[in-house]
This record gives structure tokens, C-alpha cells and sequence, in this order.
């Protein structure tokens, strides 16, 4: 009981940052690192709800096609199983992938604060989208000018 009040009032007291903190900053670094020394991922990313924002870790591939959380504040940083978003932007000079309508956007244009719409991927399914729990993903912090679009050879 004590631990579902604790988690609870934790969730509660993330639901309302709107943006991390020092303190926040310096986890969100160390988890960083550990996540760019094992994988090519090179973006930090804050994922909202549609009713309670959520921090949350999430890495983008080279080529700004996924989107794969890390960790959740309110999971006890624990490694949440994978779970794969495409990522859809509204700007109108985002990629537009052949394979289908939707406007994909590179890790080149994905600078900090911009905000992109994540919509659900099965893997194996990257044409049939279902709108996920996550709305909205806001780009804190990237590296490095490695990103290359959908579709591009290298």
C-alpha cells in the first residue's frame, strides 16, 4: 500500500515538471551517456501524455525514423520493454517516405525544442500506425549533425 501512495505521489510531482531541472538535467546526462556509449541513438527526448505529461528518456536512430523510450521517471528507472514510435512532424519540409503518407522527419531538422507527434509502430508493421498513449515528443538534446533521411543510401 505504502509503495502504491509512494508511486502515486511520484507520478504526481513528474506530472506537473514542466520542463527537468538542474537535478533532472544531471540524471537525464548520466542516463544519456550510458545510452550514447552503447548505441548509436544521439537524442534525448521529453514524451508527454495527452492529459499528464510524462518525463521520460527516449532515443531517435540515425536516420529519425524511431523513436524507442529508455526509461520513465515513474517506472523506478527500470528498462521498459522496447517499444518503437514513428515519428510524424508538420513541417512541411520533413521527408516524405515512399513507402507511405506519412512525413518523416530526419535527426538533422530534429533540434532541440522542436516538437514532433508520435504515433505507435508494430514492429514489422511500419505502415500501420495506432495512435499511442504518447502524444507529443519535445527534442531536449541532441549531438552531432548524424542523422540522414529515410530512404538515403548511407
Amino acid at each position: 500500500m505504502k509503495r502504491l501512495l509512494f508511486t502515486i505521489a511520484f507520478a504526481t510531482a513528474v506530472m506537473f515538471a514542466a520542463a527537468p531541472t538542474a537535478e533532472a538535467g544531471s540524471v537525464m546526462n548520466e542516463v544519456y551517456t550510458k545510452i550514447r556509449k552503447k548505441s548509436p541513438f544521439h537524442a534525448v527526448v521529453k514524451i508527454e501524455r495527452i492529459k499528464k505529461p510524462k518525463l521520460a528518456l527516449g532515443v531517435c536512430n540515425v536516420r529519425g525514423r524511431v523513436l524507442r523510450v529508455e526509461k520513465t521517471v515513474n517506472s523506478e528507472w527500470r528498462r521498459l520493454k522496447e517499444i518503437i514510435f514513428g515519428i510524424r512532424c508538420k513541417q512541411p519540409d520533413a521527408y516524405v517516405s515512399p513507402k507511405d503518407p506519412v512525413r518523416w522527419i530526419s535527426t538533422e531538422r530534429l533540434r532541440r525544442g522542436t516538437v514532433v507527434d508520435a504515433y505507435l509502430v508494430p514492429t514489422g508493421q511500419t505502415g500501420t500506425f495506432k495512435t499511442s498513449k504518447f502524444n507529443m515528443v519535445t527534442i531536449l538534446r541532441q549531438t552531432g549533425d548524424r542523422g540522414v533521411r529515410y530512404g538515403d543510401s548511407k
